[in-house]
């Protein structure tokens, strides 16, 4: 498969992944408001659930394509590296699964969060992710 071929699929399953979070996270956000969160800015609750749905869907997505181009990686050269890259980015998809907002959700869990840092580690897990992403596709 041609570069370009393969780097337009991988945009397109990120593009994916942000657009079914961003949609999530909207259909979600009102039910994440229980009693302790009324009163308060729920505008801004809802925003920041609604980001943090996004990035961390878009981390699962990553983490998945980094997970097959190194075990693919694994596959032809069998270095120890890439085995413990394959481990790495387990750890953080389990990390990006489990930050995610909708898995709270789904296990009951709810309320007000801690304003913008509720999204700051997704945010430089996100950079992390793009820039393992970037140096695995040259």
């Amino acid at each position: 498969m041609k570069k370009v071929v393969k780097i337009g699929i991988i945009i397109g399953l990120i593009l994916i992944a942000g657009i079914t979070g961003a949609i999530l996270g909207y259909l979600n956000s009102e039910s994440q408001i229980d009693d302790q969160t009324k009163g308060k800015n729920l505008e801004d609750f809802e925003t920041l659930f609604i980001i943090k749905t996004i990035i961390t869907m878009i981390n699962i997505a990553i983490s998945l394509i980094l997970i097959a181009l190194y075990l693919n990686t694994y596959r032809i050269i069998k270095s120890d590296f890439t085995m413990g890259l394959v481990v790495a980015m387990f750890a953080l998809l389990i990390y990006a699964i489990t930050s995610n907002p909708l898995l709270h959700l789904g296990f009951g869990y709810r309320g007000y969060g801690m304003g913008p840092f509720t999204i700051i580690p997704d945010l430089f897990c996100l950079i992390a992710l793009g820039v393992l992403l970037n140096l695995s596709l040259k």
